[in-house]
């Protein structure tokens, strides 16, 4: 779903456009934001890039996907024909259709015509920074090899402004705020073995067509396949993962020089066109269809995730450091634990060896200082005596201690 966390509020301007500007939109030279609708004689307004977002229809017909209203684009007085679908043969205009529609299961069905006619579907409401999301389906490989797909941000809104009355002329980036998350097609190379996929990126001070940023292509498998497709955009940084439905990342992105500002008014679109690459084949250029189960928006605000930050040497020598640290102190800390529990055991050896030492040594002075009746002689006293024992043997000890003094 395409979700706004902070939805800015919106005037109407009544000029038959379907062109909504924001409320804080200045009308005049000193005059406050307009509430409601805006007079077109208070003066001409200038779109805030701040606190507002350009929205338009271009007075096309539209259709609702993943909660989000999205132009079909055609011909009438506000945009005609034109690029980048390929010249018909008839008349040499880029003709466009109106091949989508949302089915039964929810999912947005793009079918073009090929040299009769391209689909381009246009957000009504301009999206910036933050992340997005889709996911579409179609056997790529079997597309006509002069059929392209494309997912990206694009402003057209001096269309729309500078041809009503009353509007300020908008002043547009020199390579239109164009950011192609992606774009699928052989570029009319029927030779190549599979279809492939590229980002490309127009730079706000473009100087030329050749000026632009190309990042490295990538081929997307025979067969049919879902494609995921993540973008993330900020400031001064854009990555863009392409990856298939199982999770395997086919390419990922990033961008950090040169990345188009978030203009206020470029708007997101989606398109199946015939290029004209090839001028030997391009007119016979058949029919393709795409299917997107979801395309999703969430603005940026939040802290972006550390998987999608973009890692330099630098950083990835400090983490090595950092991870290197960890692994020491782990160490350090376990050595300590097991030299302590040592330390334990020893101690607790020495104290039992201790204590047998000096129950031993009291044994011996006890039998020192304790004279019993010896053995022989206990043997030798009959077993019928009936005499007192204990004075026997009182008796016998007197005697032995004497001796023993003698003897000394």
């Amino acid at each position: 779903m395409f979700t706004i966390k902070k939805p800015a509020k919106y005037a109407v301007v009544p000029l038959a456009l379907g062109l909504v500007l924001p409320t804080s939109v200045a009308v005049g030279a000193h005059a406050a934001p307009a509430p409601t609708a805006v007079e077109t004689k208070a003066g001409p307004p200038e779109i805030s890039h701040d606190s507002g977002r350009f929205e338009t229809d271009y007075k096309f017909d539209t259709i609702e996907f993943s909660g989000q209203d999205w132009a079909i684009r055609g011909k009438n007085d506000v945009m005609g024909w034109g690029g980048p679908q390929a010249p018909h043969p008839s008349d040499g205009e880029g003709k466009w259709v109106s091949g989508a529609h949302v089915n039964d299961k929810g999912e947005l069905v793009v079918e073009n015509q090929g040299i009769n006619g391209g689909v381009e579907l246009i957000a009504t409401k301009s999206t910036g920074y933050g992340t997005y999301e889709f996911s579409y389906t179609a056997d790529f490989d079997k597309m006509d090899p002069n059929n392209v797909l494309g997912i990206f941000t694009y402003d057209t809104a001096e269309v729309a402004i500078d041809g009503t009355p009353g509007m300020k002329k908008h002043v547009n980036m020199k390579g239109l705020t164009e950011i192609d998350f992606i774009e699928v097609s052989r570029w009319g190379s029927q030779d190549l073995p599979k279809t492939f996929g590229m980002v490309t990126v127009y730079p706000d001070d473009l100087k030329n067509f050749r000026d632009r940023v190309s990042h490295k292509r990538f081929d997307i498998p025979k067969g049919v396949q879902t494609l995921k497709t993540k973008a993330i955009w900020d400031k001064d940084y854009l990555r863009v993962i392409t990856s298939l439905e199982n999770g395997k990342v086919l390419s990922d992105d990033t961008q950090t020089k040169r990345v188009p500002k978030d203009n206020g008014t470029q708007q997101l679109r989606i398109n199946l066109w015939t290029t004209k690459a090839n001028r030997a084949n391009f007119e016979n250029a058949q029919g393709d269809t795409i299917v997107f189960d979801d395309a999703t928006f969430t603005p940026a605000g939040e802290k972006r995730p550390a998987e999608d930050k973009p890692k330099d040497k630098k950083d990835k020598k400090k983490d090595s450091k950092k991870k290197d640290s960890k692994k020491s102190k782990d160490k350090k800390a376990k050595d300590k634990k097991k030299s302590k529990k040592s330390k334990d055991s020893k101690k607790k050896d020495s104290k039992k060896k201790n204590s047998k030492k000096s129950k031993d040594a009291k044994k011996k002075k006890n039998s020192k200082n304790t004279l019993r009746t010896p053995d022989h002689i206990r043997k030798a006293i009959p077993r019928d005596f009936h005499g007192d024992l204990d004075e026997f043997e009182k008796t016998v000890n007197e005697f032995v201690t004497t001796l023993a003094g003698k003897t000394k």
